[in-house]
């Protein structure tokens, strides 16, 4: 992702921002850096908890141009895969 950095993908940034504190070697802003991730992580756990297609997973997109797709990275497939069975059990 670009202007990203490693601790991007976490809280941290974003709770820097709210206190007025930025890392200046980080140009991608912290509720930038949130909003990404939360769609993201969102639309991987839509697709493969509950089976419903995320056309954002498939490549770039106009909304989220910082994010970029490497031919290549992953397994094979990985995007494709039937979702995983998800075991509803009451807790004892």
């Amino acid at each position: 992702m670009t202007g990203a950095e490693h601790f991007s993908f976490t809280d941290l940034p974003y709770l820097a921002g709210q206190l007025g504190l930025s890392d200046p070697a980080v140009p991608l802003s912290g509720v930038r850096g949130w909003h990404i991730t939360r769609d993201y992580v969102a639309a991987f756990f839509d697709l493969h908890l509950r089976g419903i297609p995320q056309p954002i997973l498939d490549g770039p997109t106009a909304d989220h141009p910082e994010v970029a797709f490497r031919e290549g990275a992953g397994r094979s497939g990985a995007l494709r895969q039937p979702p995983c069975p998800v075991r509803r059990t009451p807790l004892a």
